[in-house]
């Protein structure tokens, strides 16, 4: 499993003096956040994927940007199978009701929980984007990218201190 390890370094300075306050987040972390908002919001259990045969040949992805102390990017893909099912349970509503707008507020709202998430564990100066949609495609063997599986279907999440890299990679 690779480790996924964000350093958040803040400085304080006094007249005499230089504090460095050192931050991470693992891996470990952001599977945490992963779950928690998948079982509070959706009440569907998710976890890492080993799966090679699953597929996101129809997915799509959003992303949003954290600034401040800490500037990065919380991105997430998606199947459409899993987002009409999600957006289903979000929206109160039979699945075959959804419609793709349904299924892109879905999206960007599970991708501002987690990315609100993750600026909570931040330097308390941080700011968090509106998500948007992207039309980028993940490349699936990326490292960057934690690939989950929920209900047979592949969810893919990238927090990165770097914007270039969740979009090198989607």
């Amino acid at each position: 499993m690779t480790e996924l390890t964000l350093i958040i370094a803040t400085t304080t300075k006094s007249p005499s003096l230089e504090i460095q306050d050192m931050s991470v987040i693992d891996e470990k972390d952001v599977l945490e956040i992963v779950e928690t908002v998948w079982m509070t919001v959706l009440e569907l259990p998710i976890d890492i994927s080993y799966d090679s045969s699953l597929s996101m040949a129809e997915s799509l992805g959003a992303e949003i940007k954290i600034t401040g102390a800490w500037t990065g990017t919380v991105a997430v893909k998606a199947s459409r199978v899993f987002l009409e099912y999600a957006a289903s349970v979000m929206f109160s509503c039979l699945q075959s009701e959804v419609n793709d707008s349904d299924c892109a507020d879905t999206l960007t709202e599970l991708t501002n929980m987690l990315g609100g998430t993750v600026k909570c564990l931040l330097p308390e100066i941080c700011d968090l984007s509106l998500p948007s949609i992207t039309s980028e495609t993940i490349a699936e063997d990326d490292v960057n990218w934690i690939v989950f599986s929920c209900m047979d279907n592949l969810v893919s999440v990238c927090v990165s201190d770097s914007a270039d890299v969740c979009q090198e990679a989607a």
